[in-house]
């Protein structure tokens, strides 16, 4: 997260190019255009040249500079736009995909899963920029803050699926009242994203996803020890992205060194929960689908049932009228032929 990334460019002792960079700038006053944080410099072949870089970032973390042409960097933002495309299209595939569920069985459960994952895709995309670069490019100050702010709608909307999915009411009612109170928790993350400085808002950010995950992975355990299999879906993924999520959150505290699997584990972790939420889905749906086609073999096969049933009575009373028409006997002949 660097605010300001400010170059200077010195030959011969002279200042000879000055740009500026990072989350405060806006797109269209950036030294280059794409996603990639990037400076555009005239450099001549064998001229020794001097470069001051001075930062400004919200929480330390590593900075990495590498010196490529101007047909190399243009293959690396086009492979970097294929990355990051191919990553975000598997959340928007996963949002149309629970929008076409919902509108074919009118569950609400499909509608909370498509905003919960909407709320994810738009945190990693204001925390990669990537939401920043195509959704307000000019918008700053509103990019200071998103990021902080979607967290807090993902724990909002968190337990609007969480507990209609696992069914917590019913399989854990203690543990229920907790899930559901998050949502008072995504509230207050929001509040304090929009309203305090950078710093004191991350703390409180922080905390709340620990508040938040807690009584859903352990309502995840409960719901499998009870014989929920879907839950092993849920708790791998929301398992997965925690763990990684606070192994990135420890090394911006300072507490693990930086690696490139750190760095990316947010993204690996939040790619894992929407596989596994999918997964999820899909294994409900067809447990779903078995139970249906159970209850309908159980229905014909009473409906069979009945009709031998009914087959067999018939039969017998078929029987027991055609004793009774043709019964030998004297008083029914007399009785018959004095009729006549």
């Amino acid at each position: 997260k660097f605010d300001r990334i400010e170059l200077f460019l010195f030959a011969d002792g002279q200042l000879v190019d000055h740009q500026l960079n990072g989350e405060s700038v806006p797109y269209s006053q950036r030294p280059t255009p794409g996603l990639l944080m990037a400076f555009a410099l005239r450099l001549e072949s064998g001229k020794p040249y001097q470069l001051l870089i001075s930062t400004n970032s919200r929480l330390p973390q590593a900075l990495a500079f590498e010196l490529e042409s101007p047909v190399n960097f243009a293959a690396s933002a086009g492979q970097s736009g294929i990355n990051w495309g191919t990553f975000y299209s598997v959340f928007l595939l996963t949002i149309i995909l629970a929008l076409i569920f919902l509108i074919i069985t009118r569950d609400p459960l499909y509608l909370y899963l498509g905003l919960l994952i909407g709320a994810l895709t738009l945190t990693q995309g204001s925390y990669t920029t990537y939401a920043y670069w195509l959704l307000w490019p000019e918008s700053p100050e509103w990019q200071r803050s998103a990021h902080l702010f979607f967290i807090g709608v993902t724990i909002l909307c968190g337990p609007l699926f969480t507990r209609r999915f696992l069914d917590t009411a019913t399989n854990t009612p203690r543990l229920d009242r907790w899930i559901k109170a998050n949502s008072m928790v995504g509230l207050i993350a929001i509040a304090c994203a929009l309203t305090l400085p950078y710093q004191p808002a991350a703390i409180i950010n922080n905390l709340s996803i620990v508040v938040a995950v807690i009584p859903v992975v352990a309502a995840s355990i409960i719901c499998l020890k009870n014989g929920v299999k879907t839950a092993r879906f849920f708790l791998f993924g929301w398992g997965a992205n925690i763990v990684l999520t606070l192994a990135h959150i420890a090394h911006l505290r300072g507490f693990l060194p930086y690696s490139d699997f750190i760095q990316l584990a947010p993204q690996l972790g939040c790619m894992l929960e929407v596989l596994s939420l999918v997964a999820a889905i899909a294994d409900r749906y067809e447990a779903v689908r078995e139970g249906c086609e159970q209850s309908f073999r159980q229905v014909v096969k009473a409906d069979a049932l009945g009709e031998l049933a009914l087959g067999r009575v018939g039969r017998k009373r078929h029987q027991a009228d055609v004793q009774l028409i043709h019964a030998p006997g004297d008083e029914g002949d007399v009785g018959l032929g004095g009729v006549a």
